[in-house]
């Protein structure tokens, strides 16, 4: 714990020593001024992910694996935005239309 709190000064003492510099502190201050945005958008990407987790555990948890647990499906929604899909996702003929619909609906929307 006491690393992490180190690791955060010494990431406020750059910020800081950046915003001296005139063409660093433009950068500074335009993530100063958007940190309130930025932070808004966090929560909401946040509050949309668990309400998808919830989704996709109460819908798929019984018969996909990667849905298994709400934490689980929190893992393969953040690996999703990446471009992480399941293989057998694609090879399964099965696959039923409410997961491709979840899915789309998921990256439409985050």
């Amino acid at each position: 714990v006491l690393c992490n709190i180190i690791l955060l000064v010494n990431l406020l003492r750059v910020i800081q020593c950046t915003s001296l510099h005139p063409r660093l502190a433009l950068l500074t201050g335009t993530v100063a001024n958007a940190a309130d945005d930025l932070w808004h958008t966090a929560l909401l990407t946040c509050l949309l992910m668990l309400c998808f987790a919830g989704i996709g555990t109460w819908r798929f948890g019984n018969t996909l694996e990667e849905f298994g647990t709400f934490e689980r499906t929190l893992q393969t929604e953040f690996e999703m935005l990446f471009g992480g899909f399941s293989p057998n996702w694609a090879s399964d003929p099965q696959l039923p239309r409410e997961l491709q619909a979840f899915v789309v609906l998921y990256l439409m929307v985050l």
